[in-house]
């Protein structure tokens, strides 16, 4: 049971604003968990720090993933490819999940290679067999080829990596839990699909943007 009052609530989602590893504890139940935590890239998100130094940084995120498991035993997460040792040594085993870019993306590191994937860390049994290799889905840095309104945000999540998450690992009427919610992805992503949706989110400013783009949906669950 939540005491805490939500920031922006329907019948299909509600937003809490604030500090995850505080409302996460006041969580019963949930049935998946679906989330793109931040990278400590050192961007711009609002008062939140974004570039914390690295052990400071793997401390406070492997005590949110801590709770994330205890809470529910099915998940996806996105993982920076910077940590993935770090991810994978706090995370109980789970899937590999690669989603190959479209096209040719951004120099990644000083030695030039070039990147042309991101990482999902998957965990529980899917309701089908999808493959670990996702397929035909833009992701941001492809210019002219992605197509997605991103909201100003630097991690913003491309829509059909959480709708194929949520496809795969929920059915209707379950519940989706996102405690890094950004601008709101897998809120929308969930609510459109027969889904219940709880995020939690720290940025106000993300808070209001999610605000706007679940009232332009609202009449689809209607």
């Amino acid at each position: 049971m939540i005491f805490m009052k939500p920031y922006y609530q329907t019948d299909f989602v509600t937003l809490y604003h604030g500090d995850n590893l505080k409302i996460l504890k006041e969580i019963d139940s949930v049935d998946f968990v679906y989330t793109d935590p931040p990278y400590n890239a050192n961007k711009k998100y609002g008062p939140g720090k974004d570039n914390l130094p690295k052990q400071e940084y793997i401390e406070r995120i492997s005590k949110t993933y801590e709770i994330i498991t205890d809470l529910c035993d099915k998940w996806i997460t996105h993982i920076p490819k910077k940590y993935l040792i770090e991810f994978l040594n706090f995370l109980p085993k789970g899937q590999l999940v690669i989603v190959k870019r479209g096209v040719q993306g951004p120099l990644c590191n000083k030695f030039h290679w070039t990147d042309k994937f991101d990482i999902l860390y998957s965990h529980g049994h899917p309701f089908h067999a999808p493959p670990n290799l996702w397929e035909n889905i833009r992701l941001k840095g492809e210019g002219y080829f992605f197509r997605e309104k991103t909201f100003g945000h630097f991690g913003y999540t491309p829509r059909p990596i959480a709708h194929r998450a949520i496809k795969y690992m929920t059915k209707q009427g379950n519940i989706v839990l996102d405690p890094y919610a950004g601008t709101g992805t897998t809120l929308i992503e969930a609510a459109e699909s027969g889904r219940h949706a709880i995020g939690i989110e720290y940025e106000k400013e993300n808070c209001d943007i999610i605000i706007d783009r679940l009232r332009q949906c609202i009449f689809k669950w209607n």
